[in-house]
């Protein structure tokens, strides 16, 4: 689909020549390698696949870690974990049948004592994610289960976790229920919309409704003039989004990852352009000389507190596809110092290995949204 509104030409090509000359010189930028996929799940999961939340104190498991963790062991060729992920996945979080049933978001130790499902309600990320890993899987690996319940997974979240409403057309909600609020307005979550999976999975479902949720993705990413990124975004009935919602104007860790995904996409996707050229400004924003801000109001530009070292990884694919070659040193030197910042908890770990197994070339995403691993060239 032929994006609606593109940067000049000349600024395109810069952006490719740049792109290209980081990647060719990523070995002498000192960025810290990538977390070990070995070493992490040891330290997070269980031996039957659980994937865990030391950090919180009913030790939760999330759809979301789950759908990491698969995603990983597919980066990773680990196709044993994998199975055991998702085994345990299918067990605890979809009653048996991920092909009926979407996930539940939260499973851990509830109010009881037992140990269960603490609120059934899916999450569109983690469901988005699991569709699109189980779907390559299937395609890198020749295993025709994982295509059949990714595409099963695919045609749930159409019929149960998107919406249509004016101006946007049909939207990915961020669960089945709970966010379409009595006067027509929807809250969205800008994170949970990484344009590459939704290429994917509009690559290959041809035609389908796939289409319609990449462009309305991309025009919600690009909703702020500022570039700046919140956690949430309201959007009222008539499809306006309101932006000064105090609701929807902070950005902070769910926000991090807008970033992350925008700056792993294919130069030869046809909204990475637009979408990178709309960010610039943010990232000159977030990355201040002061430091990047733990939050700050999309709005104002005003920022609080300090992101935690670790964190700031998840920059760092955004700061090279821009070819901000110094500010890409600053923030791996830094990173390279500290690299025990990198495992100070699940979601850092994760988004760590995100990052930077990308920098280090471990997998890519090609122009039609499918992944690329580094093992895929033995």
């Amino acid at each position: 689909m032929t994006p609606r509104l593109r940067p000049p030409r000349q600024w395109g090509r810069i952006f490719l020549l740049g792109w290209l000359a980081l990647a060719i010189n990523n070995q002498t930028l000192g960025c810290p390698p990538s977390p070990q996929w070995n070493s992490l799940v040891t330290r997070m999961s269980s031996a039957d696949g659980r994937i865990i939340d030391h950090g919180t104190t009913d030790q939760r498991t999330t759809s979301e870690g789950q759908a990491y963790a698969l995603f990983l062991a597919l980066v990773w060729d680990d196709r044993a974990r994998f199975a055991r992920i998702l085994e345990w996945t299918v067990n605890n979080l979809a009653q048996g049948d991920l092909g009926k049933h979407l996930p539940a978001w939260l499973w851990g130790k509830a109010p009881d004592g037992t140990w269960r499902v603490i609120d059934p309600n899916p999450a569109s990320d983690a469901d988005l994610w699991m569709a699109y890993t189980l779907l390559e899987a299937g395609r890198l690996w020749n295993e025709p289960y994982y295509q059949e319940l990714g595409r099963s997974m695919a045609e749930r979240i159409l019929r149960e976790e998107t919406h249509t409403i004016p101006v946007y057309g049909s939207v990915l909600l961020p669960a089945p229920r709970g966010f379409i609020d009595s006067d027509g307005s929807i809250r969205l979550n800008p994170s949970y919309l990484p344009l590459q999976l939704l290429r994917g999975l509009s690559t290959l479902f041809p035609g389908s409704p796939w289409d319609a949720i990449l462009e309305s993705s991309y025009r919600l990413l690009i909703a702020r003039p500022n570039g700046l990124q919140s956690d949430w975004l309201v959007v009222d009935a008539k499809g306006h989004p309101r932006l000064a919602d105090p609701e929807g104007r902070i950005g902070s860790y769910a926000a991090l990852r807008v970033y992350l995904w925008a700056g792993m996409l294919s130069p030869g996707e046809p909204w990475t352009y637009p979408l990178l050229h709309h960010l610039t400004p943010a990232l000159e924003t977030l990355t201040h000389e002061s430091g990047i801000p733990e939050r700050i109001d999309a709005v104002s530009g005003q920022g609080k507190g300090q992101l935690p070292t670790g964190l700031s990884a998840t920059l760092l694919p955004l700061v090279h596809a821009l070819g901000k070659t110094r500010k890409l040193e600053k923030y791996c030197r830094q990173l390279s110092t500290q690299t025990e910042q990198l495992y100070s908890g699940y979601y850092t770990q994760v988004l760590a290995m995100f990052s930077l197994g990308w920098l280090q070339g471990l997998y890519r995403f090609d122009t039609d949204g499918r992944l690329v691993p580094a093992w895929t060239d033995r």
